[in-house]
């Protein structure tokens, strides 16, 4: 960080975060909505997606078509979203925490690819994930949890990829390994670094089962509804 009118930048990213606020507690609300259907949707359901995008950001267009997560079990994402909400009330009203998994996909999924996708993630093992600690990654701003093992996501990113739902993607794979993010929107590096040091003996490192892997699509508001579940290692 400069340490000329470091001062007040924090001052205007104090005030950015508690404008946002309201707009946090009202999709919330709508958060405990989407996890109750989510319960009961482990076999699917129909698909619905955005009506009016028109208020979306130019790079939020992407995500039209959601993408393919890791969400941690509620008692781990309890942790996440309070951090989140707290330190990026941005990134909070956008979605819950998550580990992403795949590339927007650019048109609808349809029932013969989730049956495909379906089909392919039933062959691959449920694993152990571990969070933790509290990493960067410089020059980019943000601070996320390290996410264990990284050879495991990179094996689960190239299924999702290989599937016909991502036919014609020029996929690549990442250079920054697995993470889960807990703050990104309004930090540079040297404020990111501050706040992971600020945290680091703070927030709790652990282990969750990774048995299967989540669609999320935006709504009209941009917040990421939980929409399915595939299930690992079903057969």
């Amino acid at each position: 960080m400069l340490e000329s009118g470091s001062n007040t930048i924090k001052t205007n990213f104090c005030g950015i975060r508690k404008s946002f606020g309201l707009i946090w507690m009202k999709r919330l609300i709508l958060r405990v909505i989407c996890e109750t259907r989510v319960s009961n949707q482990l076999n699917g359901a129909m698909i619905s997606y955005a009506q009016d995008n028109s208020k979306w950001l130019e790079w939020q267009h992407d995500y039209q078509f959601g993408a393919f997560y890791v969400i941690p079990p509620k008692e781990v994402l309890a942790i996440v979203d309070e951090l989140r909400a707290r330190h990026d009330p941005t990134s909070a009203s956008y979605c819950c925490g998550h580990i992403s998994l795949s590339r927007p996909l650019k048109s609808v999924l349809t029932d013969d690819q989730l049956d495909e996708l379906r089909l392919s993630m039933s062959n691959f093992p449920s694993f152990k994930v571990r969070y933790g600690p509290l990493i960067t990654y410089p020059p980019h701003p943000g601070v996320c949890f390290d996410i264990q093992p990284n050879d495991k996501f990179i094996e689960l990113k190239d299924r999702v990829h290989s599937t016909s739902a991502f036919t014609g993607f020029t996929y690549r794979r990442d250079s920054i390994p697995a993470h889960m993010t807990i703050a990104e929107f309004g930090y540079t590096w040297e404020q990111s670094e501050d706040l992971r040091k600020d945290l680091e003996n703070k927030v709790p490192s652990g282990e969750f089962l990774c048995d299967c892997i989540e669609y999320a699509v935006p709504n009209n508001e941009f917040f990421f509804e939980r929409k399915l579940k595939v299930a690992l290692g079903a057969i």
